[in-house]
Protein backbone atom coordinates (compact mmCIF):
# COMPACT_ATOMS: atom_id res chain seq x y z
CA UNK A 1 0.00 0.00 0.00
CA UNK A 2 3.07 2.32 0.98
CA UNK A 3 4.25 2.03 -2.62
CA UNK A 4 1.34 2.64 -4.23
CA UNK A 5 0.43 5.81 -2.61
CA UNK A 6 4.17 7.09 -3.42
CA UNK A 7 3.28 5.86 -6.87
CA UNK A 8 0.67 8.25 -6.83
CA UNK A 9 2.32 10.89 -5.51
CA UNK A 10 5.31 10.34 -7.96
CA UNK A 11 2.66 10.55 -10.82
CA UNK A 12 1.38 13.85 -9.63
CA UNK A 13 3.98 15.63 -9.07
CA UNK A 14 6.23 14.56 -12.03
CA UNK A 15 5.09 17.75 -14.19
CA UNK A 16 5.80 19.67 -10.86
CA UNK A 17 8.85 18.92 -11.04
CA UNK A 18 10.05 18.85 -14.50
CA UNK A 19 12.06 22.08 -14.34
CA UNK A 20 11.69 23.17 -10.41
CA UNK A 21 15.19 21.23 -10.33
CA UNK A 22 16.62 22.62 -13.31
CA UNK A 23 18.55 26.00 -13.92
CA UNK A 24 19.16 26.67 -17.97
CA UNK A 25 21.53 29.15 -19.83
CA UNK A 26 20.86 28.91 -23.28
CA UNK A 27 21.85 30.55 -27.16
CA UNK A 28 21.61 29.60 -29.83
CA UNK A 29 25.17 27.88 -30.11
CA UNK A 30 25.04 26.11 -26.86
CA UNK A 31 23.08 25.22 -23.50
CA UNK A 32 24.44 24.95 -20.03
CA UNK A 33 21.65 23.42 -17.30
CA UNK A 34 22.33 22.20 -14.04
CA UNK A 35 19.94 19.35 -12.25
CA UNK A 36 19.76 20.28 -8.32
CA UNK A 37 19.11 17.28 -6.89
CA UNK A 38 18.06 18.76 -3.60
CA UNK A 39 14.82 20.72 -5.06
CA UNK A 40 13.64 17.23 -7.00
CA UNK A 41 10.96 15.69 -4.99
CA UNK A 42 10.56 13.20 -8.43
CA UNK A 43 13.77 11.63 -6.37
CA UNK A 44 13.02 11.99 -3.16
CA UNK A 45 10.07 9.74 -4.00
CA UNK A 46 12.28 7.13 -5.61
CA UNK A 47 14.80 7.06 -2.74
CA UNK A 48 11.80 6.24 -0.24
CA UNK A 49 10.48 3.78 -2.60
CA UNK A 50 14.28 2.48 -2.75
CA UNK A 51 14.76 2.41 -6.58
CA UNK A 52 18.53 2.28 -7.43
CA UNK A 53 18.40 2.27 -10.95
CA UNK A 54 16.08 5.86 -11.25
CA UNK A 55 16.77 7.96 -14.22
CA UNK A 56 16.04 11.02 -15.31
CA UNK A 57 15.60 12.08 -18.30
CA UNK A 58 16.04 15.68 -20.44
CA UNK A 59 15.37 16.68 -23.84
CA UNK A 60 17.75 19.43 -25.85
CA UNK A 61 16.19 20.96 -29.03
CA UNK A 62 18.93 20.82 -31.85
CA UNK A 63 19.98 22.71 -34.95
CA UNK A 64 18.74 20.74 -37.78
CA UNK A 65 22.20 19.96 -39.01
CA UNK A 66 25.30 20.00 -37.61
CA UNK A 67 27.38 17.70 -34.57
CA UNK A 68 27.51 18.59 -30.59
CA UNK A 69 29.56 17.95 -27.83
CA UNK A 70 28.99 17.18 -24.59
CA UNK A 71 30.44 17.31 -21.35
CA UNK A 72 28.84 16.54 -17.67
CA UNK A 73 30.52 18.09 -14.67
CA UNK A 74 29.06 17.13 -10.48
CA UNK A 75 29.43 19.54 -8.21
CA UNK A 76 29.09 19.30 -4.42
CA UNK A 77 29.73 16.89 -2.27
CA UNK A 78 28.56 13.29 -2.04
CA UNK A 79 25.29 12.14 -0.20
CA UNK A 80 25.58 8.33 0.99
CA UNK A 81 22.45 6.03 1.32
CA UNK A 82 22.85 4.50 4.37
CA UNK A 83 19.68 2.23 3.94
CA UNK A 84 20.13 1.42 0.12
CA UNK A 85 22.43 -1.27 -0.58
CA UNK A 86 23.33 -2.19 -4.47
CA UNK A 87 25.50 -4.09 -6.95
CA UNK A 88 23.62 -2.25 -10.03
CA UNK A 89 26.75 -0.26 -11.91
CA UNK A 90 24.90 2.14 -14.01
CA UNK A 91 27.01 4.36 -16.29
CA UNK A 92 26.37 8.09 -15.78
CA UNK A 93 24.49 8.72 -18.55
CA UNK A 94 23.19 7.68 -22.47
CA UNK A 95 22.54 10.31 -25.35
CA UNK A 96 20.64 9.40 -28.48
CA UNK A 97 19.52 11.66 -30.83
CA UNK A 98 15.74 11.11 -31.68
CA UNK A 99 13.01 13.57 -33.57
CA UNK A 100 10.07 14.87 -32.05
CA UNK A 101 7.98 15.42 -35.35
CA UNK A 102 10.89 17.68 -37.78
CA UNK A 103 12.87 19.06 -34.97
CA UNK A 104 16.31 16.89 -33.98
CA UNK A 105 16.03 16.61 -30.23
CA UNK A 106 19.43 15.63 -27.52
CA UNK A 107 17.61 12.82 -25.38
CA UNK A 108 20.09 12.28 -22.36
CA UNK A 109 19.26 9.81 -19.37
CA UNK A 110 21.05 10.87 -16.07
CA UNK A 111 21.73 8.21 -13.40
CA UNK A 112 22.06 10.30 -10.61
CA UNK A 113 22.05 7.41 -8.02
CA UNK A 114 25.94 5.88 -8.12
CA UNK A 115 27.69 3.14 -6.51
CA UNK A 116 30.44 2.82 -4.53
CA UNK A 117 31.50 -0.37 -3.37
CA UNK A 118 27.68 -0.88 -2.61
CA UNK A 119 26.78 1.87 -1.17
CA UNK A 120 24.56 4.20 -3.28
CA UNK A 121 24.98 8.10 -3.18
CA UNK A 122 24.53 11.15 -5.66
CA UNK A 123 26.17 14.54 -6.05
CA UNK A 124 24.28 17.73 -5.19
CA UNK A 125 24.52 19.01 -8.74
CA UNK A 126 25.25 17.39 -12.08
CA UNK A 127 26.25 20.42 -14.91
CA UNK A 128 25.59 19.71 -18.55
CA UNK A 129 27.28 21.43 -21.37
CA UNK A 130 26.16 20.93 -25.12
CA UNK A 131 27.96 23.24 -27.67
CA UNK A 132 26.49 22.80 -31.19
CA UNK A 133 28.49 22.61 -34.62
CA UNK A 134 25.80 25.19 -36.29
CA UNK A 135 23.21 27.41 -34.70
CA UNK A 136 19.41 27.14 -34.13
CA UNK A 137 16.69 29.62 -34.70
CA UNK A 138 15.35 31.62 -31.59
CA UNK A 139 11.33 30.98 -31.22
CA UNK A 140 8.11 31.63 -29.58
CA UNK A 141 8.34 29.15 -26.93
CA UNK A 142 5.77 26.73 -27.28
CA UNK A 143 4.07 24.44 -24.62
CA UNK A 144 4.22 21.34 -26.77
CA UNK A 145 8.04 21.40 -26.78
CA UNK A 146 8.14 22.83 -23.92
CA UNK A 147 10.07 19.55 -22.03
CA UNK A 148 13.03 20.74 -24.07
CA UNK A 149 15.16 22.28 -21.54
CA UNK A 150 15.98 24.98 -24.48
CA UNK A 151 12.40 25.00 -25.83
CA UNK A 152 13.03 28.57 -26.87
CA UNK A 153 14.84 28.19 -29.47
CA UNK A 154 14.09 25.41 -32.56
CA UNK A 155 15.51 24.27 -36.18
CA UNK A 156 13.00 21.75 -37.73
CA UNK A 157 14.65 19.76 -40.68
CA UNK A 158 13.49 20.50 -43.98
CA UNK A 159 12.59 17.28 -46.06
CA UNK A 160 12.16 16.92 -49.89
CA UNK A 161 8.54 15.74 -50.75
CA UNK A 162 9.94 12.67 -52.06
CA UNK A 163 12.02 12.01 -48.53
CA UNK A 164 11.33 10.13 -45.57
CA UNK A 165 12.40 10.23 -42.21
CA UNK A 166 12.21 8.47 -38.79
CA UNK A 167 9.37 10.86 -37.15
CA UNK A 168 7.18 10.28 -33.73
CA UNK A 169 3.55 10.06 -34.29
CA UNK A 170 3.13 11.37 -31.07
CA UNK A 171 3.63 14.92 -29.20
CA UNK A 172 4.10 15.11 -25.08
CA UNK A 173 1.93 18.31 -24.06
CA UNK A 174 2.91 19.65 -20.77
CA UNK A 175 0.53 21.61 -18.57
CA UNK A 176 1.29 23.64 -15.28
CA UNK A 177 -2.38 23.93 -14.31
CA UNK A 178 -5.74 21.99 -15.21
CA UNK A 179 -7.72 24.51 -18.08
CA UNK A 180 -8.52 24.73 -21.04
CA UNK A 181 -5.96 24.98 -24.28
CA UNK A 182 -5.58 25.86 -27.54
CA UNK A 183 -2.98 24.45 -29.45
CA UNK A 184 -2.54 26.16 -33.18
CA UNK A 185 -0.71 25.93 -36.42
CA UNK A 186 2.14 28.00 -34.82
CA UNK A 187 2.66 25.94 -31.74
CA UNK A 188 2.08 22.62 -33.47
CA UNK A 189 4.91 24.10 -36.62
CA UNK A 190 7.53 25.31 -33.49
CA UNK A 191 7.20 21.83 -31.86
CA UNK A 192 9.00 20.60 -34.88
CA UNK A 193 5.67 19.19 -36.84
CA UNK A 194 4.74 19.70 -40.14
CA UNK A 195 0.58 20.92 -39.63
CA UNK A 196 0.00 20.43 -43.24
CA UNK A 197 0.58 16.90 -43.03
CA UNK A 198 -1.94 16.14 -40.00
CA UNK A 199 -5.17 14.57 -40.90
CA UNK A 200 -7.34 16.13 -38.01
CA UNK A 201 -9.93 13.08 -38.30
CA UNK A 202 -7.35 10.63 -37.02
CA UNK A 203 -6.41 13.09 -34.22
CA UNK A 204 -6.08 11.14 -30.42
CA UNK A 205 -5.67 12.69 -27.41
CA UNK A 206 -4.76 10.28 -24.45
Amino acid sequence: MKSRIVITILLICIFISVFSSIETKSSNVSVIFTYNTKDDIVLGAAIEMEIEDFKKQFYINLPSSGDYSLLMSTNGKKHFLDNMKSNVKSPFYEEEIVFMGLQRVLHITLYPLRNENGRLYYYDDYVFNIEFENSINKVRASKINSISVNAEYSSPIKIQSNETIPIKKFVKIEIDSTGIYKIDFNDLEHAGMNPLMINPNKLCLF
